[in-house]
């Protein structure tokens, strides 16, 4: 059933509400079931085995889903070195220049991945403002924001205009860079950049470590 997830999965994540407020997210809320993909996969996978007369095995299923965040949650409270291969890889910003890590050894690096689609689901305003702001008030002090796009590279005539308009609607002090596999998918040493949600804020410190990441960035976490 996993070639179904990306499409009757995703329909039955937006249309039976999965992402809230529907009777049947509420139902998997209280079995501790949080992701609306999840759900979709529950749902797809007691599906099949209804169909091939197997048992559903939901409680199975819950603990799959409940270990893998804990094992995410227990992953991301660790603090970890970022590899050298992510702090070389050239990530080309938006207008031409390309940045590293590396450049910026030595500073406090805030690194924010967000999804270039934002502003059409409203949640731009939850990271980029606060971001603008960051940058303003401790530029002094040695820290530096960058934003990750969450699109691989920039020949798409729209996906420049909607990072025009975010940098112009926002006032955009930092640099916006375009997603890298080669950085974001260096999942043998850093994993940590993993496409769990977006958008994702990492606090890298001066020496080079990730100390704090935040999925689902808000201005309170």
């Amino acid at each position: 059933m996993i070639q179904y997830h990306h499409g009757v999965g995703t329909w039955l994540r937006n249309n039976w509400a999965l992402w809230g407020g529907s009777r049947l997210s509420k139902y998997f809320n209280e079995l501790g079931i949080r992701h609306p993909d999840d759900m979709s996969g529950i749902i797809l996978t007691s599906f099949w085995r209804h169909l091939h007369s197997q048992p559903i095995r939901l409680d199975e299923q819950i603990e799959y889903y409940k270990k893998y965040w804990r094992n995410l949650q227990e992953k991301e409270a660790s603090i970890s070195t970022v590899s050298k291969a992510a702090m070389s890889v050239p990530l080309k910003a938006f207008g031409g220049k390309s940045i590293t890590l590396g450049d910026y050894a030595g500073k406090v690096v805030v690194l924010s991945w967000w999804s270039i689609y934002c502003d059409s689901l409203s949640k731009c305003d939850d990271v980029l403002p606060h971001l603008v702001k960051l940058k303003t008030d401790f530029a002094d002090k040695g820290v530096e924001v960058i934003g990750l796009t969450a699109i691989h590279p920039p020949n798409q005539t729209e996906y420049r205009r909607l990072v025009r308009k975010a940098i112009n609607r926002y006032k955009i002090n930092f640099p916006i860079v375009w997603d890298e596999k080669r950085f974001t998918n260096d999942v043998g040493e850093y994993d940590r950049f993993g496409y769990s949600s977006s958008p994702q804020v990492f606090v890298i410190s001066h020496d080079g470590r990730v100390v704090k990441r935040i999925r689902r960035f808000n201005a309170t976490a």
